[in-house]
């Protein structure tokens, strides 16, 4: 994720193309953020235009800097994964949860573990108390979508 404000924004573009959408919002899930959401495909970020000075950890992004990102085969509306992406380590749409549970292991991560209740289950990893990443899990506990940071408006 980007600290370089508007620069991180414009080297994405310029990386990924004109985004297939751009959204702006006056909230982030039910913070009063202003941001915006590009999206390529099923792969999209978050642009926070201010700086969240209520993060209970005291993260902040430089306004206009990425701080967000959410890889997610719902997002365009189309079957398969477009752009072919991957998360952390590698992990891509349909990992199993076994393979999550080896790559993370507590020995590198504070925290990697299972959260939730069957149809609603995430496999979260962190260290300290701001990097990380969730993998949210299908019924089969198979990586559905995966994010980090900001993701203003879903989950």
């Amino acid at each position: 994720m980007g600290r370089d404000g508007p620069q991180s924004t414009s080297t994405l573009i310029a990386a990924l193309g004109e985004p297939d959408e751009k959204a702006d919002s006056a909230t982030c899930g039910s913070s009063s953020l202003r941001n915006t959401t590009y999206r390529w495909g099923d792969f999209s970020v978050v642009v926070l235009h201010e700086v969240d000075t209520g993060d209970e950890y005291g993260e902040t992004y430089p306004p206009g800097s990425v701080s967000g990102w959410r890889i997610d085969p719902t997002l365009d509306g189309r079957p398969g994964l477009s752009p072919n992406a991957t998360g952390p380590a590698g992990t891509a749409i349909g990992t199993p949860l076994a393979i999550l549970e080896t790559r993370f292991d507590s020995e590198e991560w504070d925290y990697a573990g299972v959260e939730g209740d069957a149809g609603d289950r995430v496999f979260s990893i962190f260290v300290g108390d701001t990097t990380g990443a969730i993998f949210e899990l299908d019924d089969n506990d198979h990586v559905a979508a995966m994010l980090a940071g900001y993701s203003c408006g879903r989950r």
